[in-house]
C-alpha cells in the first residue's frame, strides 16, 4: 500500500514521535484511502520496529561508545540546534575517561540564570 511505504520511508529520515509521524501522514489522506491503509495501531506498530532498528545499540561501557555521528550531535526538528556542547573523543587513544556534554545554549543560560 503506497501510504503505508510512505509513512515507512519518512521515519527513516525523521527522528519525530511514531505516533505523531504516523498521525501527520495519514491526516494528508481522504478517509477511504486511512481506512484501508489499517488499523492506526498497527502501522504505529511498525513504525516503532523500524525507528529500533535504526537505532545503536546501547555501549557497555564508555569506551564502546563510537565517534557520534552528525545526527546525533544536533536537535533536530525545525531549529535543528547544537547539541553536543562537549566531546573529548580522541580516535587513537582508550578514552576511558570521555566526557560528552550535550545540552543546549539556551540550557546553559537558563542554568547561569538559576
Amino acid at each position: 500500500m503506497k501510504v503505508r511505504l510512505e509513512i515507512k520511508s519518512q521515519v527513516s529520515n525523521n527522528r519525530g514521535n511514531p505516533g505523531q509521524i504516523v498521525t501527520d501522514k495519514l491526516a494528508q489522506y481522504p478517509v477511504g484511502v486511512r481506512v484501508v491503509a489499517g488499523k492506526t495501531a498497527t502501522i504505529k506498530r511498525s513504525v516503532r520496529r523500524i525507528k529500533r532498528g535504526n537505532t545503536p545499540s546501547e555501549p557497555a561501557s564508555v569506551r564502546e561508545i563510537p565517534e557520534l555521528h552528525e545526527e546525533y550531535t544536533f536537535t533536530g526538528g525545525a531549529d535543528n540546534l547544537p547539541f553536543l556542547l562537549y566531546d573529548n573523543y580522541q580516535e587513537s587513544q582508550l578514552n576511558d575517561n570521555r566526557i560528552i556534554v550535550f545540552g543546549t545554549e539556551l540550557g546553559l543560560k537558563a542554568l547561569v540564570w538559576k
